[in-house]
């Protein structure tokens, strides 16, 4: 009967090890997702360790725990698998192929501009992991708008993307300046 404690016992030990690697690697983003795997073994030897425990009357306590940790490894990796291909789905959609440097030009003012937003509400503290999301999938349009910007043979400075940002801001805060200033070139044009 002893042996058959010690056999339950050593399911329930290996079990835990696994359990617990499981967990700590299921915490790790992108690699958690292969956490998966472990966390099933951890969660199968737990199994059979309560079981063999339950049917001989030893304590269940550590095969419980093996059940409890490796079950919580195999949701957190299944939430990080869901969370990663979603926003991989959802990057892969809002692709879009420009055939105008101008359109690309304004797409690329409007991601500057929410990545700037978002950048001001991280610093905040306002809810990180959706504005982490937010700068993913940002980075991806920005970088999307640049190998466009290559294909199109389009005249866009990305070392001044600040630059670019403030002066977006500034005329889109004074759009009668621009259009006063155009109606008077007209107007010394119509005199010469």
């Amino acid at each position: 009967m002893n042996a058959q404690h010690n056999s339950s016992n050593t399911l329930a030990i290996v079990g835990l090890v696994i359990g617990i690697i499981s967990l700590v690697f299921s915490l790790i983003p992108c690699l958690g997702t292969f956490a998966f795997i472990p966390g099933i073994v951890g969660l199968v030897l737990g199994v059979i360790a309560l079981l063999q425990a339950k049917d001989n009357g030893h304590p269940k306590g550590m095969a419980i725990s093996v059940v409890v940790v490796s079950i919580l490894a195999c949701l957190i990796s299944v939430f990080q698998i869901f969370f990663f291909s979603n926003a991989a789905s959802k990057l892969k959609t809002e692709r879009k192929e420009y055939t105008d440097c101008q359109v690309l030009k304004e797409d690329l003012t409007v991601s500057l501009k929410e990545l700037k937003a978002v950048t001001k509400d991280i610093d905040k503290g306002n809810s990180p992991l959706e504005n982490m999301k937010k700068v993913t999938q940002l980075g991806f349009t920005i970088d999307h708008i640049k190998k466009e910007s290559v294909r199109l043979e389009c005249d866009i400075d990305f070392e001044n993307m600040e630059s670019a940002i403030e002066e977006s801001e500034s005329t889109s805060e004074n759009p009668t300046d621009k259009k006063d200033d155009r109606s008077q070139t007209e107007e010394s044009n119509d005199e010469e």
